[in-house]
């Protein structure tokens, strides 16, 4: 359980040091996981996309990514990359170790704006493809977004301008989030408006059985 609260305003506090970072890699089900494409998007700048198509090993991509992570002052913010998930930071680093004569040991501490989330509104934790769906019931565009199932098909296709583009928007969408996360202004997955409207037509149910069986038997 996180204290959402003072981490929120931990946020507010660092809004300018912050950057959204997401990626994209092979399946994690599997030992070897690839990375194709890391997206890092400070605040106030324009995105950076660290991309295979630029380089001419993985490794070589990896070594710039870590060289340019661990030299800035970033708060780093990410969707659902918390550390119980198979989706963070720690399967870069992993690679990179695998990769590397040279060994990273820290990694910076990224913030998981879905957790915030879940944890100030009760909403939903396991919600298949939740990054897209707030998306749209916030208003916010996708062009580019692919879902998760079609960007390991891609990988496995190896077309990473795809790729690129798709985690470039995902962070994108983060940071739209975040801002509306921030000000107040966020539409949130309905969990528990949607418990409580099934709580009061059950019970509207049962008010109007025991009214029928009062009636019937002359109760009233």
């Amino acid at each position: 359980m996180i204290d959402f609260k003072s981490v929120k305003q931990e946020i507010k506090n660092d809004y300018r040091k912050i950057a959204i970072v997401h990626y994209s890699c092979s399946s994690t089900e599997i030992p070897d996981i690839g990375i194709s494409s890391i997206c890092v998007y400070p605040i106030n700048e324009t995105p950076i996309v660290f991309s295979r198509l630029d380089h001419k090993t993985e490794l070589s991509m990896l070594k710039l990514f870590w060289s340019f992570i661990l030299r800035r002052n970033y708060v780093l913010v990410g969707w659902n990359m918390n550390n119980s998930t198979k989706f963070n930071l720690g399967i870069i680093k992993n690679r990179y170790n695998k990769l590397s004569k040279t060994k990273i040991n820290e990694i910076p501490k990224v913030t998981d704006l879905d957790d915030l989330i879940t944890q100030e509104y009760s909403t939903p934790g396991n919600v298949p493809e939740k990054l897209l769906k707030y998306a749209k019931i916030n208003s916010i565009t996708t062009r580019g977004f692919v879902n998760g199932f079609d960007e390991l098909k891609l990988f496995d296709d190896k077309k990473f301008q795809e790729l690129n583009s798709s985690v470039e928007r995902k962070c994108k969408v983060v940071r739209q989030i975040l801002n509306k996360y921030i000000d107040g202004s966020l539409k949130v997955i309905e969990y528990r408006e949607a418990i409580k409207k099934k709580l009061f037509k059950l019970a509207l149910k049962q008010g109007i059985k025991i009214l029928q069986y009062k009636v019937t038997n002359h109760v009233l």
